[in-house]
C-alpha cells in the first residue's frame, strides 16, 4: 500500500525539476533579439560593431548573429564587450 504513495511523491518532485530544466534549455534557443549591436574583442567603435538578429545555439550556448545580408556570425558570450538592442515597442 505504501508503494503507490512513494511513486506519487517522486512524481511531484521530478515534474517541477523537469519543467525547470526544459525551460532553461529551450527558452534561449527560441528567443530572438532583433536589431542588436554587438562589440566583440577590442572593438569599441561603431565602425567595427556587428549588427543583426541574435539567437542562442541550443547545443553550444554560443550566440549566432544573423546580419542583414544573411551571413551568420557565431561567437561565445565571453568575447562580448558590449551588447545593445532597442527597447520593445509595447
Amino acid at each position: 500500500m505504501s508503494e503507490p504513495k512513494r511513486k506519487a511523491g517522486w512524481t511531484f518532485i521530478l515534474l517541477p525539476v523537469i519543467a525547470i530544466l526544459a525551460v532553461w534549455l529551450i527558452a534561449p534557443a527560441i528567443s530572438t533579439t532583433e536589431n542588436a549591436t554587438v562589440f566583440l574583442g577590442e572593438c569599441f567603435e561603431p565602425e567595427c560593431a556587428l549588427q543583426g538578429d541574435i539567437t542562442v545555439n541550443f547545443f553550444t550556448r554560443d550566440y549566432e548573429l544573423t546580419r542583414d545580408d544573411g551571413s551568420v556570425v557565431i561567437f561565445q558570450p565571453e568575447s562580448v564587450n558590449m551588447m545593445s538592442w532597442p527597447a520593445p515597442k509595447d
